[in-house]
């Protein structure tokens, strides 16, 4: 199968490539970033990965040009795959943390959760809008949380980060309704990973229980699972890490 991953290089999307590289499977690597761990990959498996250094947040045509020749090559993408998130940054003057109380919350770190975690998201799927033809099957996955889910929410807190999330669960409800009409064949997913050991979820792990704490590794064999069954009966929903269906 043929897979696009953005954030590639993250903890849980270089654990995808690795999982697909090792079922056989061919991916492009979208990462923001040069990764040591990504091009050692490549290294190792040159038939079987391509990579793309972009940000998708600022998505130029140079990055449009890339993917159709590459596409036009080898074939459109079976699987894609959103890792990209932000819960936390750290700038030169503050570390920006998820909100505690509603007077932390700046609209500068709020933009950005909005961005990162909801219109990347809106903008690869632009992209992939002008690729497929109307009987063509694929899925298109986007990683979320459970803390996106209003239904879910019982502790507050954490305002941007939830509201992105939130947003991104509408957009995946939306775009799946429309591409049922484009697209019947394909399959459209927010999927809630489960708390991973990857530094998005360091400066929280103290308070995870170990046995709810997985590894990049383990929780990339779940996602791939998930995707590689997945049936457009499933389009427009929000899945656990077990392939079980969460309220929004």
């Amino acid at each position: 199968m043929n897979f696009l991953i953005f954030g590639a290089s993250g903890g849980i999307g270089l654990a995808l490539v690795e999982k697909c590289i090792q079922a056989g499977d061919s991916v492009t690597a979208i990462t923001r970033k040069q990764s040591d761990k990504l091009q050692q990959l490549k290294q190792a498996n040159p038939a079987q990965i391509t990579i793309i250094q972009a940000e998708v947040s600022d998505w130029q045509a140079s990055l449009t040009h890339q993917l159709d020749t590459l596409f036009q090559a080898h074939g459109l993408p079976d699987i894609v795959i959103n890792t990209i998130g932000l819960l936390h940054d750290k700038t030169a003057i503050a570390e920006l943390m998820p909100e505690k109380r509603l007077q932390e919350v700046r609209f500068d770190f709020f933009q950005q959760n909005m961005t990162v975690n909801c219109f990347t998201c809106l903008l690869i799927t632009q992209y992939l809008s002008r690729l497929y033809r109307n009987q063509d099957k694929f899925c298109f996955t986007a990683l979320s949380a459970l803390v996106g889910s209003i239904s879910e929410n019982t502790s507050g807190g954490w305002y941007s980060y939830r509201m992105s999330k939130a947003a991104l669960h509408m957009f995946i409800k939306t775009l799946s309704i429309e591409w049922k009409r484009l697209y019947p064949n394909a399959t459209v997913l927010a999927v809630h990973p489960g708390t991973t050991d990857t530094p998005l979820s360091q400066p929280f792990q103290a308070n995870i229980d170990k046995d709810k704490l997985y590894s990049p590794a383990e929780t990339a064999k779940r996602i791939i699972n998930i995707v590689k069954n997945a049936e457009p009966s499933q389009s427009g929903c929000f899945l656990f890490w077990d392939g079980t269906p969460k309220d929004w």
